[in-house]
């Protein structure tokens, strides 16, 4: 699987917002650019959802 979650972090509601997690596995040798590329585009299209306009989405890249 390329794309686990999503999975509640240890502390999952922080001043009354909910948190959840994503992690997109990257294979080796395989383009990080069109994987931004990808992402990007469904981001786009998720906050055209009205219902998801509220929801913040943040990217962190190799958040270990």
């Amino acid at each position: 699987r390329r794309v686990l979650g999503p999975m509640a972090p240890p502390v999952d509601r922080v001043r009354g917002e909910w948190l959840a997690g994503l992690l997109l596995k990257i294979e080796s040798g395989k383009s990080f650019a069109r994987a931004r590329e990808l992402l990007g585009g469904e981001l786009e299209r998720f906050r055209k959802i009205p219902e998801y306009k509220s929801v913040v989405v943040v990217v962190n890249v190799d958040p270990q």
